[in-house]
């Protein structure tokens, strides 16, 4: 049974994803930092599915307890980076604690677990799917959340530099960037500028990161694949 560790894995887009490989026999590793009783549900289907499943508790944004998660992880095929808090604002309003935090969830946390964890994915030529956002690709300006886009496109510079790196390895890296979803932080009145006009469900942002583990995708190595219904072209 192939493992998959899914960082915020008990709710929203991480919970989706999490049982979306558990469907696929994946045994899913679910991490959380304070919501232990949704983790619990996620878990719970999980394991009614037939499928192996634990709760790993950490506050990505510490070190130490980024190692001490790692520790407990003797196997693993993939990683999927979900967690990173989102935040609104011009960048001159933007308080130094919350652009820390931001830089230390969306950046610093999936490169500490990548490297802690390469020694297992090196050993089972397994694959590290970051989530990101829409509009990466143009390096545009950003008015609404510029902190938030700062912090997922450094993400997607890591991505491809480790994706370049880890690729004579057999280890892949690569990025699910969604558009506005249906559980988005915020969302406005008329989506008339998403030319497929809707929202993504979360479940196809989840199916692309289970396409992308899939073994027949094992040439796929440092892209970026947006799941945003033509936003940002």
């Amino acid at each position: 049974m192939k493992i998959a560790l899914v960082t915020g894995g008990g709710q929203g887009l991480g919970e989706v994803i999490a049982k979306t490989l558990a469907k696929s026999g994946y045994r899913v590793l679910i991490h959380y930092r304070t919501n232990k009783e949704k983790a619990f549900l996620v878990q719970q289907y999980c394991q009614g599915l037939g499928c192996e499943s634990s709760l790993l508790q950490a506050d990505l944004s510490i070190e130490k307890e980024v190692k001490g998660l790692c520790s407990q992880i003797k196997s693993l095929d993939l990683l999927v980076n979900n967690v990173g808090p989102y935040f609104e604002g011009p960048l001159s309003h933007t308080d130094l604690d919350d652009f820390r935090n931001l830089i230390e969830v969306n950046l610093f946390a999936p490169f500490a677990l990548s490297k802690e964890l390469l020694p297992l994915l090196k050993k089972s030529k397994g694959s590290v799917v970051n989530i990101g956002v829409s509009g990466l690709q143009g390096q545009r300006a950003v008015k609404i959340s510029p902190a938030y886009h700062l912090a997922k496109g450094a993400l997607l510079s890591m991505t491809k530099s480790m994706a370049k790196e880890m690729a004579p390895y057999g280890v892949r890296f690569n990025m699910v960037s969604p558009g506005y979803m249906e559980n988005s932080v915020t969302l406005p009145e008329k989506i008339d500028f998403v030319p497929m006009k809707r929202l993504a469900n979360l479940e196809e942002v989840a199916r692309v990161v289970l396409w992308l583990s899939e073994q027949e995708q094992n040439y796929i190595c440092g892209q970026n694949i947006e799941v945003a219904g033509g936003f940002a072209l």
